[in-house]
């Protein structure tokens, strides 16, 4: 009797905690490339944006592989913020525990802004990055190059600027070069003076064009190096 006992228990307590993690809330976010966020959700009633504008060039600078730090951003006011209400106040259990996709497009007043947006909701909280620009960057890992256009026209844009950095196999980040794209829209982000390649065990890549806008992307050193 007291082991059947002891098993109902054990039994109670399993079923307790399968029903406290199926009303556990749950969000998946991702962003396209019009800044439109696509967001996926279970146990989420609401849901809180916070938009937060960044100087691309400087804060690459200072985080060249920003999605390692976006968390800082927490601690900064936000330009703008909205709610975004996933299930009407007073929801059911069972309209909460629905698996609901959603979008929240971008505002219009944040058109043409380079930022970071902060999802939140109750104890969740999710970072990305958007960069506002018609920039197609072509990167070729194997020969250490990339070939920048306009991704509506598909011609290649001379003179855009290109700002890298690497992160170090022992450890650390640091400058590895700049310079413009040429005639071509192309630059070889991987060629320097010395053997610095050979320390580089991640790139940083910052493409800046003056009309059409910047975009930071990261790739690995070429693999015969």
């Amino acid at each position: 009797m007291v082991l059947d006992k002891e098993a109902q228990i054990r039994d109670k307590r399993s079923q307790n905690l399968k029903e406290a993690k199926r009303k556990e809330p749950q969000m998946n976010v991702e962003i396209d490339g019009q800044g439109c966020l696509k967001i996926e959700s279970v146990n989420v009633e609401a849901i809180q944006v916070n938009y937060y504008s960044i100087n691309a060039e400087l804060l690459f600078s200072r985080q060249p592989f920003l999605k390692d730090n976006t968390e800082g951003f927490s601690y900064v006011k936000p330009i703008h913020q909205l709610e975004h209400r996933v299930h009407k106040a007073g929801a059911t259990e069972d309209q909460l525990n629905s698996f609901v996709k959603g979008e929240i497009p971008l505002p219009k007043q944040m058109d043409n802004k380079n930022m970071v947006m902060e999802v939140l909701s109750g104890d969740l909280q999710k970072f990305l990055t958007y960069y506002s620009n018609d920039l197609k960057v072509n990167i070729l890992e194997q020969y250490g190059e990339l070939k920048v256009t306009n991704i509506k026209t598909g011609k290649p844009l001379p003179k855009t600027y290109v700002k890298v950095f690497y992160q170090k196999k022992q450890g650390g980040e640091a400058f590895y070069r700049d310079g413009y794209t040429d005639i071509r829209g192309m630059i070889e982000y991987s060629q320097t003076s010395g053997d610095k390649l050979k320390d580089v065990k991640r790139f940083a890549i910052l493409v800046v064009h003056d009309e059409f806008g910047s975009k930071i992307l990261e790739c690995d050193p070429p693999k015969d190096v």
